[in-house]
């Protein structure tokens, strides 16, 4: 996937997430339900470098905080349930070096992760949350 693409697919998903004042979601999730799949298909397509690419992306996007939750409880615990092992040493060099990064985090649950994995995954976003 080129820039182009993954830029498109990271604003139709942070579209597709959003919710009005009420927290029902807006007239985008329809309209944008392609993208918020995608991501969600690519777990199960052993798509794993392509979701932690989206995941960077959203990120750098999210400077105030709005999608964080939506990144944390969706593609992040995804991956880390599913790859965990490949992408720790990745998040924890991250959340060392990013403070939104580390407080993202905290939106992660352990979901299928093992005791270990979640045990580094804790330590790596102490004191954000």
């Amino acid at each position: 996937m080129n820039k182009a693409d993954l830029d498109k697919l990271v604003d139709a998903w942070i579209a597709g997430i959003a919710r009005d004042d009420r927290g029902r979601p807006t007239n985008e999730y329809e309209k944008n339900w392609w993208a918020l799949e995608i991501v969600m298909n690519w777990i199960y397509d052993n798509q794993h470098e392509l979701l932690w690419s989206f995941i960077l992306a959203v990120h750098a996007r999210d400077i105030n905080g709005k999608v964080s939750h939506h990144l944390a409880a969706g593609p992040v615990e995804d991956l880390l349930s599913e790859f965990g092992d490949d992408y720790i040493e990745r998040v924890e060099a991250l959340a060392a070096s990013d403070v939104r990064f580390q407080r993202m985090l905290c939106g992660v649950w352990q979901n299928s992760m093992s005791d270990e994995l979640w045990r580094r995954l804790q330590l790596a976003r102490s004191g954000a949350c």
